[in-house]
């Protein structure tokens, strides 16, 4: 039999093949590239088999392999999605469903509700490739097929399948070699340079005395470091190529271009400029040239900017300086609003695969609040991919460059060698930037080649070495982060806590109290954490006397848009026998958020908020955020995790009637040690239970019980 050769691929590729061979699925999909004994295999089962290059959501190539006993099912796959990036659009998924065989009831619940709870059991679940809808009566017809060939592919391989675990594909932009980190404090000379449209050519002479000096000046081209990045030039290297004008130069000879090309009668829907005269001349503090007193004023009507250039500025532009010196005015020009007003439409660099070609990915667009059908959202006449970017790089420019513990900054990881960009032929440093936010204990990794298409207002980047896409809304939590960025509103919250009013009731909490306990972290995200830690140590096993998780892993992954963290397309089931109530289903990506402190998500219009009051009610727990505790606090609990005894100190600001006691991760109470009269209070706890015996090791909570109030403290007990 051929079908015996199976046992030498991958399990879950061998099923896949059998199923496909079998005609219950048209056409398979393996996310992965095959080796040539492999696709022989495959082969001689009679498939047609093709290998597809994909991009992930960061611009990486990837591979996949598609089979099928129909030509006619491989060519389509191909066709449509050879070379192009990974999505979830409901077009694709509808497609790729019809290939898959996958039920279209199925399919488009899953549009719906990808991944919600559908009552299926995990061993069900399990064998089949897609997520069944809820009572779905044509997957209780192909789980029969399904399970026979599992159990057809089970003999081959012995009776026992692999365990399986789901990929976890990097996170990040295209990572860089190893080999690269020794030289990444070396900072080399690297040729960068503006549009080659505006560089000529010009023998180095002696410096015009109109350029004047600027501060932050990483390369004496008379452009500072925020400059140089708006631009998206090089900050330590002065010009492009021997024998050109210095960047600072270059750059004002093209605003003084930009300027002279704009019409002198007012647009409706473009920038214009408009001369106001004064009646009195100044005089060039250089040259002594006589310039009259006024203004060009520039203005973007649909973007609402307008700025001011003195005509004295205009002189100076002239010799290729953005800063002026005369008589009445001085100062250097805002060369940040400059570009807002005038290369805001640069789209040289520009290449946009999403449904509405504005360089942003509808989900990216649902999550910041743009119109995903709609490239321009806001109708300034600059898409919204660009216009998103511009924000972040006017982000980047203000970023440290001083390592710090409570604000983003960057560290520059040089290389000693240079790669060709691939649209415009600039040079650039082969290394890459760190963004680091020790707020959100998130770090970036930038090419600085991806910083260059960055200004010029795409996340996607080609060059000779580096190549890939930024995911736009990670790049905006590690600029512009402050340890919220996972903290989503909800409707109905009165005072922005992240709890609606009705749950703030369930736990007695103030709904018009942002923190009720006082201690700087508002309710919603204080409540989310706690119950996350308890769900975390909830044990995996089915119990009949205590809480316990039910995996329910999917083949299938998101990327969160705030952090960019992996995340499976799963969730969890939360059981608690000694109620008889319907177990409480949970996604990984809200799991995800829950550790992160909120109980939305970043997908409210896929996949629904978690529900604080019935995770409540089926861990069976005590409440999580006590009432304000004047200061009341457990003052330490040390050390912490412990293995033989931890000392738990408990301070109040008055005497008063306490106890303490200690819970596992159900909320099962455990230990207690009596009552006391008391302003401070210290017991010992060496993790047995009221009869004396040794606990097993995991979480647990000590709990401070004094006139109504309840602190808490998570406690970790090693063995």
């Amino acid at each position: 039999m051929k079908e015996r050769v199976l046992c030498y691929l991958p399990f879950e590729l061998a099923y896949l093949a059998l199923l496909t061979k079998h005609g219950v699925k048209r056409l398979s999909r393996w996310e992965h590239g095959l080796s040539e004994r492999d696709t022989s295999i495959l082969g001689d089962l009679g498939l047609n088999v093709s290998e597809v290059e994909r991009r992930t959501i960061f611009g990486r190539k990837t591979q996949e392999t598609v089979f099928s006993m129909m030509k006619q099912a491989t060519g389509l796959y191909i066709s449509r999605f050879s070379g192009k990036r990974l999505t979830s659009k409901r077009d694709d998924i509808r497609l790729q469903g019809f290939l898959f065989d996958y039920p279209s009831c199925c399919v488009e619940e899953f549009i719906r509700h990808p991944y919600s709870k559908n009552g299926l059991s995990p061993e069900d679940q399990r064998i089949l490739f897609h997520w069944a809808c809820p009572g779905c009566k044509v997957t209780a017809s192909l789980l029969k097929e399904y399970r026979l060939i599992h159990n057809e592919c089970l003999r081959l391989f012995g009776g026992t399948e692999p365990v399986w675990e789901p990929a976890r594909p990097d996170m990040g932009s295209v990572p860089l070699p190893s080999l690269l980190r020794p030289f990444q404090q070396k900072a080399l000379p690297v040729a960068l340079c503006l549009s080659a449209l505006f560089l000529a050519p010009k023998a180095m002479g002696a410096p015009d005395p109109h350029l004047l000096p600027v501060a932050d000046d990483e390369d004496s081209d008379y452009l500072s470091f925020r400059e140089e990045v708006l631009k998206g030039m090089d900050w330590y290297n002065p010009s492009t190529a021997p024998d050109t004008l210095l960047d600072g130069v270059a750059l004002a000879l093209e605003v003084k271009a930009l300027i002279d090309n704009l019409p002198e009668t007012p647009q409706t829907d473009s920038p214009y400029k408009v001369y106001e005269y004064l009646y009195g001349v100044e005089t060039c503090d250089i040259c002594g040239e006589a310039v009259n007193m006024g203004h060009i004023v520039i203005t973007h009507p649909l973007r609402e900017l307008s700025m001011e250039v003195p005509l004295i500025a205009y002189h100076y532009l002239e010799h290729g300086s953005l800063a002026y010196m005369g008589s009445v005015h001085d100062g250097r020009l805002d060369f940040s609003l400059l570009k807002n007003i005038l290369l805001c439409s640069d789209d040289s660099h520009q290449s946009f695969y999403d449904s509405d070609q504005d360089g942003l990915d509808y989900e990216e667009e649902e999550f910041i609040g743009m119109d995903p059908s709609n490239a321009d959202s806001d109708g300034d006449s600059v898409k919204d991919g660009p216009q998103y970017f511009e924000n972040l790089v006017a982000s980047l420019t203000t970023i440290s460059r001083t390592p710090k513990d409570t604000q983003p900054y960057m560290v520059e990881m040089q290389t000693d060698g240079i790669e060709t960009c691939d649209v415009c032929g600039n040079t650039y440093n082969m290394g890459f930037i760190e963004l680091v936010n020790p707020m959100e204990e998130l770090t970036v990794d930038i090419p600085y080649v991806a910083l260059h298409y960055l200004a010029h207002g795409s996340a996607s980047y080609r060059g000779s070495y580096n190549m890939g896409q930024l995911l736009p809304t990670v790049v905006n939590t590690v600029l512009n982060g402050d340890g919220t960025s996972h903290w989503i509103e909800v409707e109905g919250d009165t005072d922005g806590d992240g709890l609606t009013d009705a749950e703030e009731a369930h736990f007695n909490l103030d709904p018009e109290d942002y923190d009720s306990d006082g201690d700087g972290v508002p309710d919603g995200p204080a409540l989310a954490h706690a119950m996350h830690a308890i769900i975390e140590g909830l044990p995996r096993e089915e119990s009949a006397d205590s809480v316990y998780r039910t995996e329910h892993w999917a083949r299938g992954i998101y990327t969160c848009l705030a952090c960019g963290e992996i995340v499976n397309m799963g969730g969890i089931e939360i059981t608690n026998p000694m109620t008889g109530d319907d177990p409480v289903w949970l996604s990984y990506i809200n799991l995800h958020f829950m550790a992160h402190g909120s109980f939305g998500n970043d997908r409210p219009w896929l996949i629904e908020r978690s529900a604080p009051v019935l995770i409540d009610q089926v861990l069976g727990s005590p409440a999580y955020v006590p009432v304000k505790p004047s200061s009341a606090q457990i003052l330490r609990v040390f050390p912490n995790p412990f293995v033989e005894r931890t000392r738990i100190v408990c301070n109040l600001p008055r005497e008063a009637t306490l106890s303490v006691t200690i819970h596992d991760v159900s909320g099962r109470q455990v230990e207690e040690f009596g009552l006391v009269s008391a302003s401070k209070h210290e017991v010992f706890w060496n993790g047995t239970d009221r009869e004396g015996r040794r606990l097993a090791p995991g979480t647990y909570f000590v709990r401070l019980h004094t006139s109504g109030i309840t602190l808490s403290k998570k406690v970790l007990l090693l063995n």
